[in-house]
């Protein structure tokens, strides 16, 4: 989580997506892609 908000503060608020490496489209969060969700949900818990 420390390292995603590094990212975002370093790209002034461009959405960008950790899981495919997508800039300006969506976040990790709205990926169309699978890969890595399992990861995000298990920080959540």
């Amino acid at each position: 989580l420390r390292f995603a908000l590094q990212v975002r503060a370093r790209i002034d608020g461009v959405p960008w997506c950790d899981n495919c490496g997508t800039e300006g489209k969506h976040t990790i969060k709205d990926c169309p892609y699978e890969v890595g969700r399992e990861e995000l949900e298990g920080e959540a818990q």
